[in-house]
């Protein structure tokens, strides 16, 4: 017979589970937010590099603001990258140091994009602020943070894990 106890343990995941999930969603949506960069680059370059038309002055400045912006996306996307790789890998290795570095990047991360977004509707005021976007753009870095969440008390279960068997040396005196 199952209990209820066992019934609420098979509804709710564990916590490595759920970060083993989100690991493998966020790398996949980093893969494809790189990939498309990567694309709009090469877009970019198609564009503008391989035109035979003069451009003038005001073509050229756009089309600098256009590949630096693209440029930052890509290295964006590429670190986003490597740290929801080391997620990955310290969700299914158990180690905590993996983890940790992405939970650092994680929290750097929704830090700046929590001040931008600051700086975008103090710039832009309050009649011409977008409302439906800015509430999503809320949510998902509220979704974020909880994920961070879910991410920390993962490391500090396996870190916890980690430290009840390792051994230290006893300072014996004789």
């Amino acid at each position: 017979m199952n209990t209820a106890m066992e019934r609420v343990k098979m509804l709710h995941p564990s916590l490595e589970t759920g970060t083993l999930l989100f690991a493998i969603i966020n790398l996949l949506l980093v893969i494809i937010s790189t990939a498309h960069s990567i694309g709009c680059l090469g877009v970019w370059a198609g564009t503008y590099l391989l035109s035979d038309h003069p451009m003038s002055h005001q073509e050229i400045l756009s089309a600098i603001q256009e590949a630096a912006v693209i440029i930052i996306w890509m290295i964006l996307s590429i670190i986003g990258l490597i740290f929801s790789s080391f997620l990955l890998n310290g969700i299914i290795k158990k180690k905590p140091q993996d983890i940790k570095a992405y939970y650092v990047f994680g929290v750097a991360s929704l830090t700046v994009a929590v001040l931008v977004l600051v700086g975008v509707f103090i710039c832009s005021g309050v009649y011409d602020l977008d409302l439906y976007n800015s509430a999503v753009i809320m949510f998902v870095l509220v979704l974020y943070s909880l994920a961070l969440c879910m991410i920390r008390s993962t490391y500090i279960k396996l870190e916890a894990a980690n430290d009840q068997f390792s051994h230290k040396p006893l300072d014996e005196k004789c």
